[in-house]
């Protein structure tokens, strides 16, 4: 499910991240925080709002809310991973120095998590 997405000499073709499915052309230097999917591909950009954050994961309902997560790249103020996902809708949060759980300050939905904070929630679509 996890795949190695970035090369720092890499130009990437992403999807714009507002669900109208136009493919952009970014590098390394024009990516931002938030979701960028292109088919079944979702690239988690997230930059940490704390001077102290050493280490970033992901997890979600995708991976059953795995407890280290999937360890971030970590480039220039920036922490990255890519997933292949399939079509649906998924909840995720940010796992921050291997301990506390953050949701997605970009994400445009949430829903509870049921212990008083949220989730981000990621519907996947793919063009046909």
């Amino acid at each position: 499910m996890l795949k190695t997405f970035w090369l720092l000499t890499m130009t990437l073709i992403l999807a714009d991240g507002c669900g109208s499915g136009a493919a952009v052309k970014a590098d390394e230097n024009s990516v931002k925080p938030g979701i960028y999917q292109k088919d079944k591909l979702v690239l988690f950009v997230y930059k940490a709002s704390r001077t102290d954050v050493t280490n970033v994961a992901l997890t979600g309902d995708f991976d059953g809310w795995a407890s280290g997560g999937h360890p971030m790249q970590y480039d220039r103020g920036i922490w990255k991973i890519s997933m292949t996902l399939d079509p649906g809708t998924y909840q995720y949060k940010y796992i921050l120095n291997q301990a506390t759980y953050v949701p997605d300050p970009t994400a445009t939905a949430s829903a509870p998590d049921g212990k008083g904070g949220k989730n981000s929630v990621l519907e996947v679509l793919v063009s046909q």
